[in-house]
């Protein structure tokens, strides 16, 4: 199963330097496995409501007949999205909008901006505090909705954060975004086809701007297609640490196992209270490398994401 990474690669995109790079510290958007939506942006897919059952025969015996029962599912996929206007005296000096905004900085400024909400709305859904609005359901949000928060450690809100464990699987825990369009992962469009805009600058006045503008964005949502694939440990500080059971019972949540699709993610306070009860736990006296970061826990890899805030307070509770 791909990431979002891999899909760009695929469709030969010119923005895969551009991503490999900045999605480095946007570790769930790095590892996250991807797919694309089944009608442009909307998605539906199958949820198992009821299992067929099984049982054994004998010969001319006889068995009761199932067949289980699934019901279709469908997610929306918004638009995250930026809208760039120039002054014209400041393209002129660039000769046009495509000059402008083709310059090495801006580019990689723009699709940055984009990328990092698309990561901030993974983990924290439509929240109105921490996440993106308008947005659909991110970690927070779903480990809590499926009861999969396996513990809220009790730490000072406003000074918090959250571990996640997520187990990625074709179809039905996975990002989803459309067929990726003239090789590029974020689309870009100029305004007016590159021609000069008039925008109303005041109502009042109807004084107006004359820019050059263009519109940057990305459509993609979250599929969670069952309760088990994402969990979560809220409320975690300096004095309020998840012990190693926790840790495992997280993994467990979510019926982990190393196979390359499950994943803890964590910012860097995190991973810092990860090493620390490291720590606590065993001295390797054969390691000679002092305070080493922590790359895996039980072979499911520690994934770093510097979307996670470590202010987390209790609206997300």
């Amino acid at each position: 199963m791909p990431t979002i990474q891999q899909l760009a690669a695929e469709a030969k995109s010119p923005q895969v330097p551009i991503v490999e790079n900045l999605i480095k510290a946007l570790g769930v958007l790095e590892t996250a496995q991807a797919g694309f939506s089944s009608d442009y942006l909307r998605h539906e897919y199958n949820v198992a409501a009821e299992d067929p059952s099984a049982a054994v025969r004998a010969v001319n015996g006889s068995i009761i007949s199932s067949s289980g029962r699934e019901i279709l599912a469908s997610i929306t996929l918004p638009e995250i999205s930026s809208l760039v206007e120039v002054d014209k005296s400041i393209v002129k000096k660039y000769g046009s909008i495509e000059a402008y905004l083709n310059q090495p900085n801006r580019q990689t400024a723009y699709i940055r901006k984009i990328l990092q909400t698309l990561d901030q709305a993974m983990i924290y859904g439509n929240d109105a505090t921490f996440g993106v609005a308008g947005a659909f359901r991110g970690f927070h949000q779903i480990a809590k909705a499926n009861s999969k928060v396996t513990k809220q450690c009790g730490g000072t809100t406003g000074s918090r954060t959250s571990m996640f464990c997520v187990h990625w699987s074709p179809d039905e825990i996975q990002a989803v975004i459309p067929q990726i369009v003239n090789g590029l992962l974020v689309q870009a469009e100029l305004l007016g086809g590159g021609t000069l805009q008039a925008p109303t600058a005041s109502e009042s006045t109807k004084a107006r701007e004359l820019v050059y503008g263009a519109n940057y964005w990305i459509n993609a949502a979250l599929q969670a297609g069952h309760d088990y694939g994402i969990a979560a440990i809220t409320q975690i500080d300096s004095t309020h640490i998840p012990t190693a059971a926790d840790i495992d019972a997280l993994i467990d949540a979510v019926k982990g196992m190393a196979d390359g699709m499950t994943f803890l993610y964590m910012n860097r306070t995190g991973r810092r209270y990860l090493r620390t009860l490291k720590a606590t736990m065993f001295v390797d006296t054969s390691n000679t490398s002092f305070n080493t970061q922590i790359a895996e826990w039980n072979n499911i890899p520690v994934i770093l994401d510097e979307s996670i805030s470590s202010a987390e307070t209790d609206v997300l509770d």
